[in-house]
């Protein structure tokens, strides 16, 4: 988690000396004028995977939730299917909604429930490890069996890259941005290894879930209150998440029918809805396999989106001493070493 971290700043301040130097806020723009348009195109299509994995995710955990929700307050076991159905008509619909503005109050809940929760389970898990006197059951130095995958996860945990020139371009200082992006990633790598080792130290190897607030008590009204303070969250930024999805399929199989108006948005509206569905799909064949789904895609997406694009804009328009040709050259060797490694 250090090393990916050390590595996803690295590549982030090369981003960012690439946005100060060209005077472009936008990581596809930066990208296209160093790299060229092909490299802008496998950039979006990476963005655009990316943020489809994270809706897959996040559908994992609202069915995984609700189906456990359930059957602790009314001893019901149920199938997955019929809250698949209600997240398909429930994500169809709003997906529809062209005004993401009005999604934007699901950031400041989101950032609320996050310090709940991990406060929460942080407090938990110090009362489990006082109460068994010590470390859970089986904790290990080396998981030999997850390591890889995990290698990937920790790639993926740092994948917000294609937020940081956005948020750039709204500082009234732009040039001390790298300053504030180092003390901020120097905070999240702190949280990244203390939280997880904490929760690891005091469950030991009874973690079967992929998902840590699964681990929780079930009949818990604190617990319940917590998932369903998530559920809305992640239900009220689904339109935001998969934003970036659907505007490179629209972009890809609708623009030649903008002519059409209303043929043009109904045409929208079931790529939309194709979209959310797949999801679904995906998001209850691999609802099992989540922690290795997402080190897959850490090491396959987000090892070229976080590293290696960054690097090569670096190495091409900036990289001027042997030093800094070195460090790119590094960063792109590591990079495809994970992508290749990882994934095979």
């Amino acid at each position: 988690m250090i090393t990916s971290g050390i590595l996803s700043l690295l590549a982030v301040r090369m981003l960012v000396e690439a946005g100060l130097a060209t005077k472009l806020y936008s990581y596809p723009l930066i990208v296209e004028k160093t790299l060229g348009q092909r490299s802008r195109l496998m950039l979006e299509v990476t963005i655009a995977l990316t943020q489809y994995a994270f809706a897959v995710s996040h559908i994992v955990f609202l069915i995984s939730s609700w189906k456990t929700s359930v059957t602790s307050l009314f001893g019901i076991e149920t199938e997955i299917f019929p809250y698949a159905i209600t997240i398909l008509i429930i994500y169809t619909s709003i997906s529809w909604v062209r005004d993401l503005a009005k999604f934007s109050f699901a950031f400041i809940l989101g950032v609320v429930l996050i310090i709940i929760t991990t406060v929460y389970v942080i407090a938990y898990s110090g009362w489990m490890i006082a109460e068994q006197g010590g470390a859970g059951e089986g904790v290990v130095f080396l998981n030999e069996a997850g390591y890889l995958s995990t290698l990937g996860f920790t790639i993926y945990s740092y994948e917000g890259i294609g937020v940081v020139m956005p948020i750039m371009a709204t500082c009234d200082n732009p040039q001390g941005f790298k300053s504030i992006l180092s003390y901020a990633f120097i905070c999240l790598v702190a949280c990244y290894v203390i939280f997880p080792e904490l929760v690891y130290y005091a469950y030991g190897s009874s973690i079967d879930q992929s998902i840590i607030t699964e681990m929780l008590p079930s009949d818990s009204i604190v617990v319940a209150l917590m998932k369903f303070g998530y559920s809305l969250n992640l239900v009220a930024s689904f339109p935001i998440i998969i934003n970036p999805t659907n505007a490179a399929v629209e972009r890809w199989f609708c623009s030649c029918l903008k002519q059409k108006a209303g043929t043009y948005y109904w045409m929208q509206n079931f790529s939309r809805f194709l979209v959310t569905l797949s999801a679904i799909v995906f998001a209850v064949v691999l609802a099992d396999k989540l922690d290795k789904f997402l080190g897959l895609l850490g090491s396959l997406l987000c090892a070229p989106l976080a590293l290696t694009f960054p690097a090569l804009v670096h190495l091409k328009h900036l990289a001027v001493t042997r030093s800094q040709k070195a460090v790119d050259i590094g960063v792109i060797f590591i990079s495809t070493c994970i992508f290749f490694f990882c994934t095979s």
